[in-house]
């Protein structure tokens, strides 16, 4: 095998391209170790989004069942010579009804069984409307809007106001499936209620 001698210039030459190549081979280097970096920068940032999303979403989770309840509702007569009273629970953010109708020693309760219930509420703007259609009749109460004072709770609302009632007379109260007559209702007695809803 032969070698040849390179010229000064040809050893020179060699020598820049040596260090051209180490010079490429050291920016190479740090380019991929900050991409490997940024890469490992971007994933600890795209854990914690999706660590921070789980805790919120957990959180909205527990809010939802724990910001769940009925409302209380209150009602006792004003109407001259009558007993009519309401006093339970009626539908909100939770659709619970167990509403208890009494006059003297008659009563009867309301609930989700065997009944529809629609609840109409705007109480800042002085809106409440009732009707509970069970079987075989229909209980509805409505606030006369200038008389009702509502009060905002940090998370609900408590209201006072006069309502009128249409419902039936606990006294003709029968099993489900029995028929009424018009005289078995009492209609438009004036209620004075106490509403209260809070989580």
């Amino acid at each position: 095998m032969q070698l040849f001698d390179l010229p000064p210039q040809g050893r020179a030459l060699a020598r820049h391209r040596g260090r051209v190549s180490s010079n490429l081979n050291i920016r190479a280097g740090r380019a991929a170790t900050k991409q490997a970096d940024s890469l490992s920068k971007d994933f600890v940032v795209h854990l914690r989004t999706i660590l921070a999303l789980s805790i919120l979403a957990a959180c909205l989770h527990s809010q939802a069942h724990a910001g769940s309840a009925p409302a209380s509702l209150t009602c006792t007569p004003l109407t001259k010579g009558s007993s009519m009273q309401l006093d339970g629970t009626i539908p909100a953010s939770e659709g619970t009804l167990s509403l208890v109708v009494s006059s003297r020693e008659h009563r009867y309760t309301l609930s989700d069984a065997g009944s529809e219930t629609t609840v109409i509420e705007s109480l800042a703007e002085g809106v409440f409307a009732l009707n509970i259609r069970s079987r075989g009749f229909e209980t509805t109460l409505y606030a006369i809007p200038a008389t009702v004072k509502a009060t905002p709770l940090p998370y609900g609302t408590d209201a006072r106001f006069v309502a009128k009632l249409t419902a039936l007379r606990p006294s003709r109260h029968a099993d489900a499936g029995a028929s009424y007559l018009y005289d078995d209702y009492v209609r438009d007695i004036k209620m004075s209620c106490h509403y209260r809803y809070e989580i």
